[in-house]
């Protein structure tokens, strides 16, 4: 079953956590991490969310973004990071 979507305040930062299944190698060599934060740059200008803070680890990833919609930045954010990527 789904989760029931949040309430969310435009305006205040949001702590993100992605990690890979059975917490796998996520980045496996340095071209990885590049390759990520292009991706991150890429879908911080196509919607202006800012990003507080990052954190890339080879499992996981995690950081801080502030949108001024930030359900609909949020969305819109990560979705980006996925076509972009592809």
């Amino acid at each position: 079953m789904p989760r029931r979507p949040r309430l969310s305040t435009g305006g205040i930062a949001y702590h993100v956590l992605n990690r890979r299944v059975g917490r796998l190698e996520l980045f496996e060599k340095p071209a990885d991490y590049s390759a990520f934060e292009k991706i991150l740059a890429q879908a911080h200008h196509r919607t202006g969310m800012r990003i507080a803070g990052k954190e890339t680890l080879d499992t996981n990833f995690d950081g801080y973004y502030k949108g001024e919609t930030l359900r609909a930045d949020l969305d819109k954010f990560f979705k980006l990071q996925g076509s972009v990527s592809r």
